[in-house]
């Protein structure tokens, strides 16, 4: 009959079904979540009850109930996935740290970089339960490309930062690259903590011919782009000793005090 309300004697046969409160001409279905018209009465259930879709909210139902779980709410929901992703970011961030610290430590003690793929086969067989290692994708490629652009431009910040405010010396290396010839200098000092650092400072291609004057010219411009003040902090210079670069005329070390007076003899 058109315009039934709400019957308690409807939930023997239908347990799912509930009134809606301030509004008795309408029924509520605790499996669906959503409530409907009873104008028909009991054919209104009776309809819904055989609805497809509720049938498969039954059977969706019956299986949360087995395993024993139960219905969050959408921000529970968003709050459980907001703690795992969080859980995540900082198991991937330390990873990233690990890798990174691998690197620098092959690189700080001159070991061959093949050495990584090793350890990205061994740190998993003995520390397996580890999900930081887990997370870990090692190899010679992603190390070399990791201290390029990732840790050496942080490292070199660093070490120009310390030379801006401690005396330093510098010691100069020449190699050769196919035809091309390449300054290395390192560089030494002294740091806040009284410890003896030395470190490599910077690579210069050497693309005029290695005299005296081109060197000592090469040097200083490197050092002047890298804003180390020289002038003041450079006390002392090594080298190989040959007369390009300690020749009493035309030497690397005669142009070098022209520009540092304080350098030694």
């Amino acid at each position: 009959m058109p315009g039934c309300k709400w019957n308690p004697e409807w939930q023997r046969k239908y347990s799912w079904a509930c009134p809606v409160k301030g509004n008795p001409q309408r029924v509520f279905c605790s499996v669906c979540d959503s409530d409907f018209s009873c104008d028909h009465g009991s054919a209104e259930l009776k309809r819904h009850d055989g609805n497809i879709k509720h049938k498969n909210n039954v059977e969706r139902r019956k299986v949360v109930d087995a395993a024993g779980t139960r219905s969050i709410s959408i921000t529970e929901s968003f709050k459980k996935a907001e703690a795992i992703s969080s859980e995540q970011k900082k198991i991937k961030d330390a990873a990233l740290i690990a890798e990174a610290s691998i690197s620098n430590l092959i690189a700080t003690h001159n070991v061959p970089r093949s050495l990584i793929n090793c350890l990205a086969e061994l740190l998993p067989v003995i520390i397996p339960d580890s999900q930081i290692v887990k997370q870990m994708s090692l190899h010679h490629h992603k190390a070399f490309y990791t201290l390029t652009f990732g840790t050496a431009q942080h490292v070199k910040k660093k070490l120009v930062s310390q030379l801006q405010q401690w005396p330093f010396s510098i010691n100069y290396d020449e190699s050769v690259k196919g035809k091309a010839s390449q300054l290395e200098l390192n560089v030494s000092y002294r740091d806040d903590k009284n410890r003896i650092v030395r470190a490599h400072l910077v690579t210069v291609d050497m693309v005029v011919s290695l005299t005296g004057e081109n060197i000592s010219k090469a040097v200083f411009s490197a050092m002047d782009t890298l804003d180390i003040p020289y002038k003041n902090k450079l006390v002392c210079e090594r080298t190989d000793g040959c007369s390009v670069m300690l020749g009493i005329h035309a030497g690397c070390h005669v142009f070098n005090k022209r520009v540092v007076p304080q350098l030694p003899d």
